[in-house]
C-alpha cells in the first residue's frame, strides 16, 4: 500500500509495512466413550458434543443418585447436550459464550434428574474460554458454574472428560499419557487410549486413584478405582 504524507509544504512517499497476518488457532477434537456395563442402561449416563465449525465441545454426567426414584439420569445428560448443541448452533456467527450455551441447555432440558459434571468449552482468538459445574448437590443450577479463561498456543493439548475419567486417573497421569504421544497422534485414537486407561484403573485395586483419595477423606476403605461411565474428549489446537 502506497500512502502520501504532507511534510512542511512537501509530499514525502512512503510505503507502508504490510501488517502481519495473525495466526489463527482452532481446535481438531476428538472423542471416545465406555458406558459402564449396565444392561438397564446400555448408553450409560455420559453425554458430550463436539462442533468444530463454532470451535465448542461440551462434556455432561448425569447424577446416578436418580436411578433410586427410577429416573435414568443419562437421558437428562444426552437431552442437556442436545440443547447444549442448539445453543451453539443458534450463535453461528460471533462469539459462543460457554456460560450462556450452559444456562440455554439448562432451561431448555425437560427430562427429568441432573448432571454432576457439565463443561463446555470454546475457543476464540487463541483464547479457551470454559464453564464448569462439576460435583455439585442435585439442586444446583448453571449460575454456579466456574467460568474461566486460558491462553493457548499451537501444538497445546486440551483434554475433557467425566467423572469416569477423573476419578480413576490423576492429572499427572494424563500429561504422562500426553508426554509419551511426543505429539504425533490422531485425536481419536489419542482419546481411545486416555479411556482404555482409565477403564483398566476403574477395574483394578492395585493403583491410588483419585477417587481412593476421596473416599478415605470422607472415612471410608475404598482401594483402587471406581466402575463408571467414562467420556475422553481430546482437542488438539492448531493453525
Amino acid at each position: 500500500m502506497i500512502i502520501k504524507k504532507r511534510l512542511r509544504d512537501k509530499y514525502v512517499v512512503a510505503r507502508e509495512k504490510p501488517k502481519k497476518r495473525l495466526k489463527v488457532l482452532k481446535m481438531v477434537a476428538g472423542k471416545f466413550y465406555y458406558p459402564k456395563d449396565n444392561p438397564k442402561k446400555p448408553m450409560g449416563e455420559d453425554a458430550f458434543y463436539i462442533c468444530e465449525k463454532q470451535q465448542t465441545m461440551g462434556v455432561a454426567h448425569g447424577v446416578g443418585g436418580w436411578a433410586k426414584k427410577g429416573i435414568d439420569a443419562g437421558e437428562y445428560a444426552r437431552e442437556l447436550m442436545t440443547e447444549a448443541m442448539n445453543a451453539v448452533q443458534l450463535r453461528s456467527k460471533g462469539f459462543v459464550d460457554p456460560r450462556k450455551v450452559l444456562n440455554d441447555a439448562f432451561l431448555n432440558t425437560k427430562a427429568k434428574g441432573s448432571s454432576t459434571a457439565s463443561s463446555i468449552v470454546t475457543l476464540k482468538e487463541g483464547v479457551l474460554h470454559g464453564v464448569n459445574l462439576g460435583n455439585n448437590e442435585i439442586s444446583d443450577s448453571s449460575d454456579s458454574a466456574y467460568e474461566y479463561e486460558i491462553s493457548v498456543k499451537a501444538e497445546d493439548i486440551l483434554v475433557l472428560g467425566s467423572d469416569g475419567l477423573f476419578d480413576n486417573l490423576y492429572a499427572d497421569d494424563i500429561e504422562e499419557v500426553l508426554r509419551w504421544t511426543n505429539g504425533v497422534f490422531e485425536v481419536n485414537d489419542l482419546a481411545q487410549h486416555i479411556a482404555d486407561i482409565a477403564l483398566s484403573f476403574s477395574k483394578s485395586k492395585d493403583f491410588r486413584t483419585p477417587f481412593q483419595d476421596a473416599s478415605e477423606r470422607e472415612g471410608h476403605s475404598h482401594m483402587g478405582g471406581k466402575k463408571d461411565d467414562i467420556t475422553v474428549l481430546v482437542a488438539q489446537i492448531t493453525v
